[in-house]
């Protein structure tokens, strides 16, 4: 919720702080001004963002691969072995720009990958796609990786 203010989403970071959670993504700061001024407000008030919480204050790269049967067969045209290898590649350009660059360094890097239409997707594939992710960009404790696994249809009928 953006309000001009940002007292709606001062309350709710609150609130998700005093109940104990540790990792809040509170906006997209580069899409809206009023995102942008919120975040500032938040870091620049002593206290107002526990030391145990992580706020994104580093930077969080996010990629939304599509893989289900659906898209890898029908939209792009591949067989399950090109989509596996596409998501390689893709991370394979994404490392060395960012985590493993020099000039980067003092940087909180995570990674966030989101096997889109995950429940549309054999369990088997998407295991296979988070494991190549992951061998990929090489996770570390100062370099995190987040799986998001979205519902993106409705479930098979039983």
């Amino acid at each position: 919720m953006v309000t001009k203010s940002g007292d709606k989403k001062r309350c709710y970071f609150k609130m998700l702080a005093d109940i104990g959670y540790k990792e809040i993504e509170v906006s997209f700061t580069s899409t809206l001004q009023a995102d942008f001024d919120f975040i500032r407000r938040l870091i620049e008030t002593p206290g107002a963002i526990p030391d145990d919480v992580w706020l994104q204050k580093g930077i969080t790269i996010h990629i939304y691969l599509a893989t289900s049967e659906c898209f890898w067969k029908v939209v792009f045209n591949f067989f399950q072995e090109q989509a596996l290898e596409l998501t390689t590649r893709c991370m394979k350009l994404v490392r060395p720009l960012t985590k493993d660059d020099p000039s980067t360094s003092g940087t909180e890097w995570a990674f966030e990958c989101s096997p889109e239409t995950f429940s549309d997707t054999e369990p088997s594939f998407v295991l296979q796609v988070c494991d190549a992710v992951k061998a990929a960009w090489g996770p570390s404790v100062e370099n995190l990786i987040i799986f998001n696994l979205p519902t993106t249809g409705y479930p098979p009928e039983q």
